[in-house]
This record gives C-alpha cells, sequence and structure tokens, in this order.
C-alpha cells in the first residue's frame, strides 16, 4: 500500500499545486483562475481545438477535469483526498 504522507518528486509539484487551485476555486474554470502549469499537460493540449490559444487550452482543462472528476466519483478517493489536501 501506498505511503500517503510520502512527498511527491518536486517536477511535480507545480502540476500538484494547480490541482489544489482547481479544487479550491471549482469549475468552470475561468482564465484568472486557470493554472499555467495544467495548461501546459500534453493531455490539455491534445484536447483543446486550438492549442496555441489559451482560451481553447482553458476550455480543454474544463472538459477533461468534468470528465475525470465524473469518472472518479465511482470509485473509492480517500487516499486521494488525504494526498491532495496535504
Amino acid at each position: 500500500m501506498p505511503d500517503a504522507h510520502r512527498q511527491p518528486a518536486a517536477e511535480f509539484e507545480p502540476v500538484l499545486a494547480g490541482v489544489r487551485q482547481v479544487l479550491r476555486n471549482g469549475l468552470p474554470l475561468l482564465p484568472s483562475n486557470a493554472p499555467e502549469a495544467l495548461l501546459a499537460l500534453d493531455g490539455v493540449t491534445a484536447r483543446s481545438v486550438r492549442p496555441e490559444d489559451r482560451l481553447a487550452r482553458i476550455d480543454g482543462l474544463d472538459r477533461l477535469l468534468k470528465r475525470e472528476l465524473r469518472r472518479l466519483g465511482l470509485i473509492d478517493l480517500r487516499s486521494a483526498a488525504a494526498a491532495l489536501s496535504e
């Protein structure tokens, strides 16, 4: 069983901070509060209609997060929630 208190690799810290920011601010994402670290992820740029357009990436990230939240709602997320709340 993974240790819930283990520190993530430093390279993931900006992404983790972005996820925490989204959880704090909620959805839908707004241009004023969309974390750049998440907008730069390959999966987000791949889902945006125009990857070079920040608003298109925000829309892609918003759709991706909503879809993943629906999917993850079916799984026990206690350990993930604990890791994000640190």
